[in-house]
């Protein structure tokens, strides 16, 4: 969703239908003003406000979208197109105003012509990983691999974004998550080493948590997931797209390694996501159930 900035500004700066929104737009409310958030399990987590960020942003829903977003938060990408226009980054008011042109409209192009909006977006996430930085579990950082956008418009036409690599600050404030900063390396960028400073370092050659399907999408029959575990046990999970938990198994049994896990039977056809955690490391992905 973040490479959306880039696209406008990419579009405007060619001389095709759309400028930069971020600079040509009227944010739809002002002031410090904060969409609420819907009500999450306690044990959701920092990755399930990011998974529901995602969700709402492909259901075009702009309040939904915004509604994680802290007082401080911000956006900047390490593609020089959107470094040049927005040089000090986005904030929420300039993200509602995005969302607000791209899903309902108002926005201009240069040649003063209406700008289509978005009827269909498709999202691509690859795995994401957490790590809580903080004893008392107050700060977190995601990574986001693998990001890719599809969008069609109104009038016909569609864009394909590329992909992007993503770091994600999450603070905890009054009992829920919230975005504090989000930096996005599109492919073939220059990534900025310092955007996200208080991101653990993993080293080279060292096992990582990993979580994938077994097959690509799952059809019928029971939901298989790889797992590699760095270290013995952890906790496998599933859940709805609004953060409630559906199935778990707890892996005390399981050697460090890879393994094979059936998780979530007699599931509704659907989008879910699934969650490995070993101690303060979390990766989850989205699963996208067929029956």
């Amino acid at each position: 969703m973040r490479t959306w900035i880039v696209l406008w500004v990419c579009l405007g700066m060619s001389g095709a239908v759309a400028t930069s929104h971020a600079a040509n737009a009227t944010p739809a409310t002002s002031g410090s003003t904060r969409s609420p958030l819907a009500p999450a399990p306690a044990d959701a987590g920092p990755d399930a406000v990011i998974w529901r960020l995602f969700d709402r942003f492909e259901h075009r829903d702009v309040e939904g979208y915004i509604a994680p977003m802290a007082d401080d938060y911000r956006f900047d990408s390490d593609d020089a197109d959107f470094r040049a226009a927005h040089p000090a980054g986005m904030d929420r008011d300039a993200e509602r105003a995005f969302a607000t042109h791209l899903f309902v409209g108002g926005g201009r192009a240069a040649n003063g012509g209406a700008l289509p909006v978005a009827v269909n977006v498709e999202e691509t996430v690859g795995p994401m990983h957490v790590t809580l930085l903080e004893d008392d579990g107050s700060h977190a950082v995601v990574r986001i691999g693998h990001y890719r956008v599809r969008v069609t418009f109104a009038d016909g036409s569609g864009a394909d974004l590329g992909e992007s690599d993503n770091v994600v600050e999450l603070v905890r404030e009054d009992g829920a998550w919230r975005v504090r900063r989000w930096h996005e390396t599109p492919a073939g960028a220059e990534p900025d080493s310092g955007a996200v400073t208080r991101a653990t370092a993993v080293k080279p050659g060292a096992p990582v948590l990993r979580l994938a399907l077994a097959a690509g999408v799952a059809r019928g029959g029971e939901l298989r997931l790889d797992l590699t575990l760095p270290a013995p046990g952890g906790r496998l999970e599933l859940f709805d797209v609004q953060g409630r938990r559906l199935d778990e198994r707890v892996l005390d049994g399981l050697a460090a390694g890879t393994h094979a896990v059936a998780l979530g039977r007699a599931l509704p056809a659907g989008v879910y996501w699934a969650r490995l955690r070993q101690g303060r490391e979390t990766v989850s992905a989205r699963v996208v159930w067929m029956r």
